[in-house]
């Protein structure tokens, strides 16, 4: 091993990590040895980026290499081919890269052969097997002693078996099954090898006293119930009948051939006599003679065509007529009903646990001769062997091919009537309603509602014992108790674990509300097809706030009904162009090859650009941007979250998994559970690893209510209340300028529909409008006069202040360093907005500095004012003269490092450990901003005094709320409140401000804002 690795022992077994594992990585590695070590299943939770995968394969890897007696297959799953691509270049940086391993692949992935790989991608398994009957792939010719030149002993990816194959004309997809069988000691392969019984088939995995590994297994209980579902269509049937009509002539045609070949390459007149016997059974019969006897079959074609006699196909056709009818006899359209019933069906149609095994058989052989003949239309032969697979699928769920007596049917049977319900779902033309809909096709879908039975065929038919250890591992599997209730097995170990990123590295900020106070709620009444005005609200809301995010920037819907819904109506809108003008607009495809060409444009689009360039992909929770695509870094520096992610309750298929639950509170559950898992999958877009950093708007009134729906180490983040969409601005802001990327803003909320290119990064940022005139030119009196100064009013006051004071805040440059405004406030005025920011400071923070000066009487016999305590916080800068006599800013001084903040942005700028964030408002800033107010320095106080602005805003919008409560507290609370002012007790009191005086400091910073700007 190198010895660069970093060597911890955990639980006995000595472990060689990279580098120095983080502590929750330690954890993670503990827990998996002790799970196998012990023999036991384990479902682990750790969020996305916190090395889980790494960790994963350094602590099994580690354990198996510590065994002496024989070697414990491990088998690692995940979703995607990509997802394997990336754990296989992760166990290449590890001690344990010399480990024989490989990756099994689809023929779509590793196939080399040009004339297959020129077929679409459905028919690209049928033209590979027929390349081989034909003796036509050069890949696959003697791949079992090409393979033998290969260095086993190291981590063979697709690419490296790809290069392999090319460079010795070796088939990657048969190797790597070849690997995968005798070779390797890890397999990386997709879910489906695993979980569809039919390809597990064909791959001689070995589960017994194995350790199996789902990954990223957060709809691991979906993908085991819909493995172990089905279902068919009326045009499947036709399909199969059509199939069955020109088999026997199809089958005569290609033993002809193949006859004609072997005389052609040497093989004697006798034995062409005899083979053309097998011949004349698929030729047409003009009499009853006996059939020919037997010889052994000297290729695929000729054993086919011994297993498909014309008696046999015959069956199949008179089942599939009867099934045809049968199936609308006994089951209504667009009804769910009981498994039994399908039984029923089956039955009328003579296929039962007694023939069951010969009918798979026959449709088996079927899709076999149809894979490999090569004599018909390619898209009518991937046409019937579909028809053909979805039918055997069903009939094998149905009589699995164990139950061969009747006491193993009835009991299979009844297991099934409790885990199963059948659909018959109507198909109409171009979608009708049914109520006036024409019918073209029906569907009979047969559902497993019950993942562990799933699991149970993966298992249980391939093992006697058992494998050695399940572990379910993923970043999202809250609620972890459900996982283990649906699949139905004993799960000793059962984990979650903390983030490794800092506090500052994620915002999660609530939107409920329009900038009209629309309430935003993403529910059928108000997305409804008819429906307008949600939609225009919402892009009135989330519109500006997209175009505040930098660089790159998911959006996804609840639903594609959704998405697709809001972007008809953007497109009509003035706010779509908005959009386009600063940032390049990419939309899901739900067709997988438009999706991966779109999510290349969309990384080169953020790649390539500038500090003022953006890229949105909007997206759909459960679709392809929300699974399996990591996009880190600046590809992701936000997500917003538009409604609650729960399916359709409309779905025939999500009211029959609610039905299967036992209780009412089961049922609620079920559902709420769904929702859980896609909002937390989705919000792990946000952060992909240890140094990234991103936002998480959540867009819809009903996120205040779910802040226990996230994962655990989210609510750390999760805001308690909902954010004005007015202040959500300077939010985005703050974070961002945190991170370094400055983001400048060119026009408020309540202007952007006259605003286009409303927001820019500062490379690019048009010249701000100014002021208002009339508040320019006013003063704080005049603009307070005949102003409602009840709380609500002054509440409201605030926000529309703050929204002019975030479109008036320009970073001035270019300017002299001193200089004197010719409308310099008054030293009154001055003292005013320190007070309004020093009202930040906490009561006890106060105190000390009371106590101080009483402890410290001034040089001056009059006592210091709370006002002066205030100014004493702050650092005192004084005037000093220059060399050359004029006068210039003198140095800043720091401030008191033991000030504290009110209770409420202690919270807001606290980092948990007694430190703080570099957030822009804090003690500095406001002492900069004092000592540029003082000197009229106005390059600094353009720049500090957005900050205090939000500050003051800050200040009035809590001190209307929770002295005045917005006028909604008791009498009792109220006298509380009168009582505790005569006391002198409250920062209100202490600081001499009340609604007035803090809306007139507020309302003061706007005029000075104004006065340098002209």
């Amino acid at each position: 091993m190198d010895s660069s690795h970093v060597f911890i022992n955990l639980n006995n077994v000595k472990v060689a990590f990279p580098f120095t594992p983080y502590k929750v990585q330690q954890d993670y590695m503990s827990k998996v040895i002790e799970a196998i070590s012990g023999k036991h299943n384990a479902i682990l939770e750790s969020p996305t980026g916190t090395g889980k995968t790494l960790s994963l394969l350094c602590a099994s890897l580690a354990w198996q290499q510590a065994q002496t007696s024989g070697t414990c297959m491990i088998y690692y799953t995940s979703r995607t081919h990509l997802q394997l691509s990336q754990a296989a270049k992760e166990m290449k940086r590890t001690a344990y890269a010399r480990v024989p391993s490989v990756v099994i692949g689809s023929r779509a992935q590793m196939c080399l052969n040009d004339e297959v790989n020129k077929q679409p991608p459905g028919l690209i398994n049928r033209s590979c097997r027929n390349a081989i009957a034909k003796n036509g792939c050069a890949y696959y010719t003697n791949y079992e002693q090409k393979i033998e030149t290969m260095d086993q002993n190291i981590v063979h990816d697709i690419e490296d078996l790809h290069q392999f194959g090319r460079s010795h004309q070796c088939c990657p997809y048969y190797a790597s099954k070849k690997l995968a069988d005798s070779k390797a000691s890890i397999v990386f392969m997709p879910y489906n090898y695993l979980l569809d019984t039919s390809i597990g088939k064909s791959t001689q995995l070995k589960l017994e006293n194995s350790v199996i590994i789902f990954d990223e297994a957060h709809n691991i209980e979906g993908s085991l119930s819909d493995a172990a579902s089905g279902s068919f269509k009326d045009s499947c049937l036709d399909a199969i009948q059509e199939s069955c009509g020109k088999l026997p002539e199809k089958i005569h045609d290609a033993l002809n051939r193949e006859m004609h070949g072997l005389t052609r390459f040497g093989y004697d007149p006798e034995s062409k006599k005899k083979k053309s016997a097998v011949v004349d059974e698929f030729a047409p019969k003009k009499d009853g003679k006996k059939k020919p006897e037997k010889e052994p079959k000297v290729n695929l074609i000729e054993e086919l065509a011994e297993k498909l006699t014309s008696d046999k196909i015959r069956k199949i056709s008179v089942c599939v007529e009867m099934l045809k009818n049968s199936a609308k006899k006994h089951m209504d359209i667009d009804k769910t009903c009981g498994i039994d019933k399908v039984y029923t069906v089956l039955e009328q149609a003579s296929i039962h646990y007694t023939n069951s095994s010969e009918v798979l058989t026959t449709l088996e052989s079927m899709i076999s001769f149809w894979s490999v003949a090569g004599v018909m239309n390619v898209n009518q032969v991937s046409k019937y062997v579909a028809a053909l697979s979805n039918l055997s699928h069903v009939i094998s769920l149905l009589y699995p091919e164990e139950c061969i007596s009747v006491i193993k049917m009835s009991n299979h049977k009844k297991k099934l009537v409790k885990s199963y319900k059948a659909h018959l779902r109507g198909i109409y033309k171009d979608d009708s309603p049914v109520e006036d809909g024409t019918l073209i096709d029906w569907e009979l879908n047969v559902w497993c509602l019950n993942p562990a039975i799933g699991l149970d065929r993966v298992i249980d038919s391939r093992c006697i014992n058992g494998p050695r250890s399940l572990i379910i591992t993923s970043g999202t599997l809250t609620p972890r108790t459900e996982v283990i209730t649906a699949l139905g097995r004993k799960f000793k170990i059962c984990e979650g674990f903390e983030h490794v990123i800092n506090e500052n590295q994620l915002k999660v900020v609530l939107i409920g509300e329009s900038p009209k106070n629309y309430v935003l709620k993403a529910i059928h009444k108000n997305t409804a097809k008819d429906q307008t005005l949600y939609y225009k609200e919402l892009g009135e809301t989330l519109l500006p706030t997209i175009k505040l995010l930098p660089y790159g920037t998911l959006v996804f819907f609840s639903s594609y009904t959704l998405m697709n819904r809001t972007m008809e109506r953007w497109r009509l809108s003035k706010l779509w162009t908005l959009l386009t003008q600063t940032s390049q607009v990419f939309i899901e495809s739900q067709s997988k090859e438009a999706f991966e060409s779109d999510l290349a444009a969309y990384k080169r689009r953020i790649d390539s650009a500038g500090n003022n360039e953006r890229a949105i992909f909007f997206g759909v929770c459960r679709g392809k941007l929300s699974e399996g695509v990591n996009l880190e870094g600046n590809h992701c520096r936000a997500v917003v979250i538009i409604g609650l992610p729960y399916p359709s309750a409309k779905d025939p298929k999500v009211e029959a998994n609610i039905e299967y639950s036992k209780t009412s509170q089961d049922r609620q559950y079920w559902y709420e559970h769904q929702m859980r898992r896609a909002l937390n999958q989705t919000i792990g877009r946000v952060i992909r690893s240890k140094n990234d950093y991103g936002m998480l708007i959540l867009c819809d009134q009903r996120f205040i209510e779910r802040r226990m729906s996230v994962s655990d180490w989210v609510r750390s983040y999760y805001p308690y209340e909902l954010t004005p969409i007015i202040k959500a601005e300077s939010v985005i802001k703050d974070f961002f300028i945190m991170h370094g990327i400055d983001i400048k803003q060119t026009s408020s909320i309540s202007n952007l529909s006259s605003q286009p290119g409303a927001f820019e990064f500062d490379a690019s940022a048009p010249k701000r409008p100014a002021p208002p005139k009339a508040i320019i030119s006013a003063g704080p009196k005049s603009f307070l006069n005949g102003a409602d100064t009840r709380p609500r009013s002054i509440n409201n006051k605030v926000q529309s202040l703050g929204s002019l004071m975030l479109s008036s805040s320009p970073l001035i440059r270019n300017r002299p360093t001193t200089s004197v405004s010719p409308s310099a406030p008054s030293d009154a005025s001055e003292r005013l907005i320190v007070m309004a920011a020093a009202y930040t400071v906490d009561k006890d923070t106060l105190d000390k500095y009371r106590r101080k000066s009483v402890a410290e009487p001034p040089a001056s016999k009059k006592p210091k004012t709370t006002a002066d305590i205030f100014e004493s916080v702050f650092s005192q800068p004084t005037t000093q003269a220059s060399s050359n006599g004029s006068s210039a800013p003198p140095p800043l001084s720091a401030p008191d490092t033991q000030v504290r903040f009110a209770p409420d942005l202690e919270a807001a700028y606290s980092d948990g450990s007694g430190g703080r964030k570099s957030a822009p408002v804090d003690r500095l800033t406001v002492a900069k901003f004092r000592y540029a107010l003082s000197h009229h320095h106005q390059s600094l106080l353009g720049r500090f005094s957005r900050h205090v602005a939000v500050a003051v805003a800050v200040v009035v919008s809590r001190f209307a709320h929770d002295d005045c409560s917005l006028g909604r507290a008791s009498n009792r609370n109220r006298k509380r409140r009168e009582k505790r002012r005569e006391k002198n007790t409250t920062q209100t009191k202490l600081t001499g401000f009340g609604p007035k005086e803090s809306l007139e400091a507020t309302g003061l910073v706007v005029v000075i804002i104004g006065r340098l700007e002209r």
